[in-house]
């Protein structure tokens, strides 16, 4: 499991959770917090942003943020938009209710991958540099592998890892 490993690795990373998913599995969400672990809202249901009105993405937004202060008892005030689309009329409520929208400079397209092999090979051909913004899905065991990898090169580098809300 990630938390596993990160843990095994003393690095903290910022998840960004589905509230659907959150809502099945409450403990995972509150061993992130936990554990020093930064959370972040990923909507409630994931969907695709053109299939939505502002109103409906707004509702969803919400109800995702409602689902984690639910469980853990923190509003979080990260967003990271569903395959990176939003709206300016999406940025706008978001930015005045607060929330701050994280989006990535790497992503090894995990989703789309098979092994974990595949993975890793886009992580040597693709190392992560400091200030890196890496998109990754715990839903895909085969990633795990690519973050022990990732972690070890980043550190022989030089680099360390922090959380998103602490440069954000």
């Amino acid at each position: 499991m990630y938390l596993d490993l990160l843990a095994a690795n003393n690095v903290k990373a910022t998840f960004f959770v589905i509230g659907e998913h959150a809502e099945r599995h409450p403990e995972i969400v509150r061993r992130i917090v936990a554990e020093g672990h930064a959370i972040g809202n990923h909507t409630y249901s994931h969907p695709h942003r053109a299939m939505l009105s502002a109103r409906q993405m707004a509702d969803d937004i919400r109800r995702g943020a409602q689902v984690i202060q639910g469980i853990c008892g923190i509003a979080p005030n990260l967003y990271r938009p569903p395959r990176g689309a939003f709206t300016l009329r999406d940025f706008v409520h978001l930015v005045s209710s607060g929330q701050s929208v994280v989006l990535w400079n790497r992503d090894p397209k995990d989703y789309s991958r098979t092994s974990e092999q595949e993975v890793v090979a886009w992580f040597r051909a693709n190392p992560v540099q400091s200030g890196d913004v890496v998109l990754l899905h715990d839903a895909h065991r085969h990633s795990l592998t690519a973050v022990a990898e990732v972690i070890a090169a980043a550190r022989q580098q030089g680099n360390d890892f922090c959380l998103v809300r602490n440069w954000t």
